[in-house]
């Protein structure tokens, strides 16, 4: 059981050495303090990121991207015709 426990806590060190050097543990919300705050951050901001038009100008390009990979390539959707309403409730 002493090794294992050895074990583990060696992995969970080089996880935490390759989280460190690779920039993984970064958080951008956690750093202003709005990693809870999803619906006026997150939410805005990935609404913002797939919107063909969005103030990125990459036009659908973004949501092209996200949908190959959430989906299969045979997934069939305009993405040049699609919109995005910001619509974010409360409660």
């Amino acid at each position: 059981m002493k090794h294992l426990l050895n074990s583990v806590n060696l992995i969970i060190s080089k996880y935490k050495e390759i989280e460190k050097v690779s920039g993984e543990s970064f958080n951008i919300f956690s750093i202003m303090g709005m990693e809870s705050d999803e619906v006026r951050t997150h939410s805005a901001i990935i609404n913002e990121l797939l919107n063909p038009n969005g103030s990125h100008g990459l036009n659908e390009v973004p949501l092209e991207l996200f949908l190959k990979e959430v989906f299969s390539d045979s997934f069939q959707f305009n993405c040049k015709t699609a919109s995005s309403k910001k619509k974010f409730t409360l409660g």
